[in-house]
């Protein structure tokens, strides 16, 4: 008995890491986001104009899983895809992180900072400032 225990703990410890990371790839999976211009923040935006945006007439970006990574394809004027094939998630204060790597590459290419509502995410890429996204408020799914 104590060994069924001892091997569900073990097989729980190695598998919940994956699980979570999982779950948090399908809560940006396949959304649309539009980029809000650079250099701006959501705390900048009147509340019409963060609803104007929302509605997402010409979306900028959304992820797709891949193995255990992800590609994020950009549709603003031509299309451009980057993949990472390896990404770790971690939550702070309810946010939720994904530190984003390129194959071949054992250093961080992006961050992203995901919201505690999903509703913002933001982009770090070194050396580039930060770029903020809103989800579009459609339902409908990405290409």
């Amino acid at each position: 008995m104590k060994r069924a225990f001892a091997l569900v703990f073990c097989v729980a410890i190695f598998a919940a890491p994956a699980c979570a990371t999982d779950d948090a790839i399908k809560s940006i999976a396949y959304a649309r986001w539009i980029d809000i211009g650079p250099g701006r923040t959501v705390a900048q935006l009147k509340p019409a104009e963060a609803a104007e945006l929302r509605r997402c007439k010409s979306w900028t970006m959304y992820f797709q899983p891949v193995r255990d990574g992800v590609v994020q394809t950009f549709v603003a004027g031509m299309t451009m895809s980057n993949s990472y094939s390896k990404v770790l998630v971690s939550r702070v204060a309810g946010e939720t992180i994904f530190i984003l790597s390129q194959k071949g590459s054992g250093k961080t290419t992006d961050t992203l900072h995901l919201s505690k509502d999903g509703k913002v995410l933001t982009q770090i890429s070194p050396p580039f400032r930060p770029h903020t996204y809103l989800r579009c408020a459609e339902t409908g799914k990405a290409p």
